[in-house]
């Protein structure tokens, strides 16, 4: 089976080494979604096509609806260390999509109904970069390779903020105009004991006294007694976004926080639900 590497730098600066499996991607029947192309309604998409479209991973006109930043941590960069990292689950009226990205620090959890009639059972979606599509091809009962872990706690201790389009697009402006190529950009969020008050600060480095660029605040009197204090890469956070909300600067959601524990985005209504995990950082 051949191998290729990439090498990338983690939150350290440090370079790692990531091996990407070519080989036996073809064994069963796949069906490619070409990126460029399709240029109809929503109406004339096949199933697959509608399926992209209601996991929003792909717009209105089938074009991307994520980044080649997502591309890389979610899909085609993932190691080949006997995991499944893209996985969707169809089971009768329900579609489930289970996200682990390369380095293991984010999750993304998707559950929509089966409008698009997927037949049921197991398949996995990854992209590949040779042809601009994504793969979407049915596993074997006998693949034993272990699926994503299906995450689904909430903090009842701790505090729910919930971000509106005002600020959501505050958020994303900021996020954008980080150094992201060139520096270690970090989100620190912040409440302390007694005040009404959440600072969302933007650093893009923690640790030189230029490095803070900006904050966004949140006003939560009802949590008045509850202190938080998260650290998390603002790339990452911003990925999660994208995986959830597209890459566009509109939409809301809520983030659930406690500290010292993974940061939990959520968006629940009646016919869908969205979730997403990241780890925070320690030092």
């Amino acid at each position: 089976m051949a191998t290729r590497w990439i090498t990338k730098k983690n939150n350290d600066g440090r370079n790692i080494h990531i091996p990407i499996s070519e080989g036996n991607r073809r064994r069963e029947k796949e069906l490619d979604i070409k990126k460029p192309k399709y240029r109809g309604t929503i109406e004339n998409m096949n199933n697959t096509m509608k399926t992209l479209y209601e996991l929003g991973l792909i717009t209105d006109k089938g074009e991307l609806n994520i980044t080649e930043k997502e591309l890389d941590r979610f899909f085609y960069s993932t190691p080949n260390d006997g995991r499944i990292y893209n996985l969707i689950e169809v089971n009768d009226d329900k579609i489930k999509l289970l996200s682990l990205d390369g380095y293991k620090v984010m999750s993304i959890i998707k559950i929509i109904p089966n409008n698009t009639l997927l037949e049921n059972g197991k398949y996995e979606i990854y992209y590949d970069k040779s042809d601009n599509s994504f793969k979407l091809k049915k596993i074997d009962s006998n693949d034993t390779r272990t699926p994503p872990k299906e995450l689904t706690y909430k903090y009842d201790d701790g505090i729910d903020l919930h971000i509106d389009g005002e600020k959501y697009e505050k958020i994303r402006t900021i996020l954008n105009n980080l150094d992201m190529e060139n520096d270690y950009p970090t989100i620190v969020i912040q409440k302390d004991k007694g005040s009404d008050k959440v600072k969302m600060k933007f650093y893009n480095n923690l640790y030189t006294p230029k490095g803070y660029i900006t904050e966004v605040e949140f006003y939560t009197p009802e949590d008045k007694n509850k202190e938080i204090f998260s650290k998390a890469d603002a790339e990452s956070f911003d990925t999660v976004l994208t995986m959830l909300n597209g890459k566009g600067k509109q939409g809301s959601i809520n983030l659930n926080l406690k500290t010292d524990y993974p940061l939990i985005f959520h968006k629940e209504d009646s016919n869908k639900k969205e979730y997403g995990y990241l780890a925070t950082l320690i030092a």
